[in-house]
């Protein structure tokens, strides 16, 4: 029965906001409830989409050592992409 009512919540939450960021009010902690977002019921809908690698908010992730992590490796890749790309298109 839950899994159908939070696929419920989350239909609506896709096209009532474009994501799927909600959490259940009870479950929240301080910083989580001063998030932006409108809470329905029993249910907060955050007004952004989170960080599935370190589950903040899109506009807070970056605070996150781990997602400082991976934000390095991915530039690291696309420069490695880069030169690789430059190499192939020279020779």
């Amino acid at each position: 029965m839950s899994e159908d009512s939070t696929e419920a919540i989350d239909d609506y939450s896709l096209n009532t906001y474009g994501h799927t960021n909600w959490a259940y009010v009870s479950t929240l902690d301080d910083e989580q409830k001063s998030w932006a977002g409108t809470i329905e019921g029993e249910v907060k809908y955050y007004h952004e989409d989170k960080c599935w690698g370190c589950d903040m908010i899109i506009s807070k992730c970056e605070d996150s050592d781990y997602c400082k992590e991976i934000n390095k490796v991915e530039e690291e890749e696309e420069i490695l992409a880069q030169n690789h790309l430059r190499k192939w298109g020279d020779g």
